[in-house]
């Protein structure tokens, strides 16, 4: 699941349905409680801008990030267990492989 969710409104019968925001994820609370719906989420598409977004925030280049979407992937059983260790792979070697580049100035954070 992609969802980019500082622009995303949810109606009160989300939360009626899957509760509230577990304490049990610091970092992707957001993302954990989309999941608990599922498959049965619905989404919309508005064609404006609803949120700007700059880089940073608790979850920008956190390895605790990574694991916590890991954790909530298993939890909920969204992916097979293969391809959420691929994801948790992939994500981790993206991270370093960033942080490495800006160290050697070859991108900005």
């Amino acid at each position: 699941m992609n969802v980019a969710h500082p622009g995303s409104a949810h109606n009160i019968e989300l939360y009626k349905y899957v509760g509230l925001y577990s304490k049990s994820f610091d970092i992707v609370g957001d993302y954990e409680l989309l999941l608990r719906k599922g498959c049965k989420l619905n989404a919309g598409y508005v064609d404006f801008i609803v949120a700007y977004m700059e880089v940073g925030g608790v979850s920008f280049m956190s390895v605790k990030s990574i694991y916590e979407a890991y954790l909530a992937r298993k939890l909920h059983c969204t992916v097979s267990r293969l391809k959420n260790i691929y994801f948790f792979c992939l994500s981790y070697v993206k991270l370093k492989l960033k942080v490495h580049l800006i160290k050697l100035r070859i991108i900005l954070s």
